[in-house]
């Protein structure tokens, strides 16, 4: 057969080879087994079928990449390589590098998904992921940020101080937008 030549010399995987002889010899198989059009289609049907769910219902046909799209899955998995912020208590200036993004968040205890926000920032002169719940009060670090974001417009390139306390359970933040001036050896993360 003129196929078995042509497959031959495209393909150099051997088990690839082999699995195709099988697919030639089952296709062989049900042309001659079945003397009818619509005998043939179903088992033709079925063997696909079967294929499919052999190879994880992959698609059996070559699918071209989307580089604008495949571009931002990359820029997005970038992101998430950057380090998590860890504001400690007390005083930090930062920059917001990005606006406020939601995100899934897959707890490691509870294998629970769970809706969070992120956003790059630069503190300390490094570059930080700080992510956050969806606060449902304005005094939340997010209801925070959704005001200043708010007022202009974007958060990237606005310069804020963050001050952290904890009250023995969680941190509290307080965000200000960097036009309030705070003594210099009052803030311990400067940039």
């Amino acid at each position: 057969m003129l196929i078995y030549g042509h497959i031959f010399q495209k393909v150099k995987d051997q088990k690839m080879i082999m699995e195709i002889e099988e697919i030639i010899i089952e296709l062989e198989r049900i042309l001659y087994s079945h003397e009818s059009v619509l005998q043939i289609e179903t088992a033709l049907l079925n063997f696909v079928n079967s294929l499919k769910s052999r190879h994880g219902n992959e698609k059996m046909e070559n699918e071209k990449i989307n580089y604008e799209n495949a571009q931002k899955e990359i820029e997005n998995y970038e992101s998430e390589l950057t380090p998590f912020w860890k504001g400690t208590v007390g005083t930090h200036k930062v920059k917001f590098l990005s606006d406020l993004e939601k995100w899934k968040y897959t707890d490691k205890e509870t294998q629970q998904d769970e809706d969070r926000a992120k956003i790059e920032i630069e503190s300390d002169g490094e570059k930080h992921t700080w992510a956050m719940g969806i606060g449902k009060t304005p005094a939340s670090a997010y209801g925070q940020l959704i005001a200043l974001g708010k007022k202009f417009g974007t958060l990237i390139g606005v310069d804020a101080i963050v001050h952290i306390k904890n009250n023995g359970k969680r941190n509290d933040y307080t965000i200000i937008e960097q036009e309030v001036k705070i003594p210099e050896e009052k803030v311990t993360g400067l940039f």
